[in-house]
């Protein structure tokens, strides 16, 4: 009951990333898969229990394949399930909407500054906006991917899929690959990609956090250099109006949107 209530106070805290981490991106096909939903900043968060009134869907992807999973509400970690071959498991969760309210203009300025989406600022005032004691609703995007039973030599690739999520990050890049090689991520919004967009790259190795800020390219995407004794977190934030029927429900004036991804690069053997 702890983490369930810890769960329903710490979710609707906007600033903090959402994203879903298994106790081990790469395993054995003798192993479980463990994820846990986690809410925090800097790849640094609590664990939280599955609670499927807060949780739109929830589904488990294998070679473009979607597969049955049987959670419970209160089932800690979040995500516990036999894997069902080996290859690439990818899981992916949509929320349900939540909201924030916003006291002050200079609460709001801050969070779309630091997200790259300043342009709100300026359409706020234009749609003539109130500027204080005003709600914004927002839903989360979390993806992570785990390797399962890979040979970790090239024969057995772990390539990620995009699923058509409304907001999505899609690693374009075999895991299994050398960790001296990049990983090229790409960003897709409502099926389209997204050039010159903000996502944030956060890297953590021996409980050391590094963060870097890249932007997408002409075809959306960014690439950056991956080691495999690391972990990764991306993430990025959309804003947008939202529809009548979100704005009535929730009084809502800004619609959020945030995606994530996470995962590891399994090490080759030598040859």
């Amino acid at each position: 009951m702890l983490s369930i209530l810890l769960y329903s106070i710490s979710f609707p805290v906007l600033a903090h990333e959402y994203w879903l981490e298994p106790n081990n991106f790469i395993i054995d096909s003798e192993e479980k898969i463990e994820t846990n939903i986690k809410v925090g900043q800097l790849f640094n968060g609590n664990n939280y229990a599955y609670i499927p009134s807060q949780i739109k869907s929830a589904n488990l992807y294998i070679d473009n394949k979607k597969e049955s999973m049987d959670q419970r509400l209160g089932d800690y970690p979040a995500f516990t399930f036999n894997p069902k071959q080996n290859g690439l498991h990818i899981l992916a969760v949509e929320t349900n909407h939540f909201t924030v309210s916003y006291k002050a203009f200079d609460d709001f300025k801050q969070f779309v500054t630091k997200q790259d989406l300043s342009w709100t600022i300026n359409q706020h005032r234009q749609r003539q906006l109130p500027e204080k004691s005003f709600i914004e609703a927002y839903k989360r995007f979390a993806k992570t991917l785990i390797i399962v039973g890979t040979k970790r030599d090239g024969t057995l690739p772990a390539l990620d899929k995009k699923l058509g999520l409304e907001f999505e990050m899609v690693i374009k890049t075999d895991l299994t690959h050398s960790a001296d090689d990049k990983v090229v991520a790409e960003l897709w919004w409502r099926d389209q990609k997204l050039p010159d967009y903000q996502i944030r790259v956060f890297s953590e190795k021996n409980s050391q956090v590094k963060v870097k800020v890249l932007r997408t390219d002409q075809n959306g995407q960014v690439s950056f250099g991956t080691n495999s004794d690391t972990k990764y977190l991306l993430s990025a934030v959309q804003m947008i109006t939202p529809e009548k029927q979100l704005a009535e429900k929730n009084n809502a004036i800004w619609e959020s949107l945030w995606t994530s991804l996470t995962f590891r690069v399994a090490q080759p053997k030598s040859r």
